[in-house]
């Protein structure tokens, strides 16, 4: 099993600080998954790992290729190493290689794809406003990584998507407070706002209603007519303790 997991992943040092005469360097280690096929989404995604370690390497075009031909696996990697001959043979810089990859794994359609999945955005129940915030910056990254019809949304379309994500009665809140947020990232602090609001008064409610169903006390007691007399106080909040007295007659019982 930890073979199989080594063959999965490559592992990288990344230098986060250089070494100087007064200190030692200091280093981190990046782990990038092997590429192995899948649909058009997991390519995007891998994509944008791919070219982000690219860059924190400091890599150039031929060990871009490089490193690209060793982190694809499988199947798939006879077909990259074709089309990489290819490239070579006609002079293509590595974007023009790389950009014909995505061609063999992306639709020439698939940017109607995102934006059906942009479109019908919605911040799940059990879906924090940052995770709902991370999924749409997620599909605007996969704009620009399109191997074509790429292109770069605006601040203000986001806006439009995230806000529409949202639950209607929060949508409703800030059309009326009239507060001015032209980022996603403002938008998702007044979101955030509303949700620890939420989150405080359902952990209150919660409080209140464990105390109500609990019984706090029951004592009974019993008279020379043979009555029953029996006392219960039940939390009614987490304040306030009412107490009923019930009186039960058992004559002739």
């Amino acid at each position: 099993m930890g073979r199989n997991n080594e063959d999965e992943y490559v592992t990288y040092t990344i230098v986060t600080c250089q070494e100087s005469t007064t200190a030692p360097g200091d280093f981190a280690k990046l782990k990038i998954k092997r590429f192995r096929g899948g649909s058009a989404k997991d390519w995007l995604k891998w994509s944008m790992k791919f070219k982000s370690l690219a860059i924190r390497k400091g890599w150039g075009a031929d060990q871009l290729t490089v490193q690209l031909l060793t982190l694809i696996d499988g199947d798939l990697s006879r077909e990259v190493e074709r089309i990489a001959s290819e490239s070579s043979e006609k002079g293509h810089t590595f974007e023009g290689f790389y950009r014909e990859i995505g061609l063999l794994l992306v639709p020439a359609d698939y940017s109607e794809d995102l934006d059906e999945e942009l479109w019908t955005l919605t911040k799940r129940r059990d879906e924090t406003v940052q995770r709902c915030s991370a999924r749409l910056r997620e599909l605007a990254q996969m704009y620009t990584k399109l191997p074509q019809d790429a292109q770069t949304l605006s601040e203000n379309q986001l806006c439009r998507y995230f806000r529409r994500a949202m639950p209607t009665n929060w949508q409703d809140k800030l059309a009326f407070c009239e507060i001015s947020c032209e980022t996603v990232t403002e938008l998702a602090m007044y979101f955030e706002r509303l949700e620890r609001r939420e989150d405080r008064m359902a952990g209150s409610a919660r409080m209140v209603k464990e105390r109500m169903v609990k019984g706090v006390k029951v004592g009974v007691t019993s008279n020379a007519r043979s009555t029953t007399v029996i006392t219960a106080e039940i939390v009614a909040t987490s304040a306030d303790i009412m107490t009923h007295t019930i009186i039960v007659l058992t004559d002739g019982l």
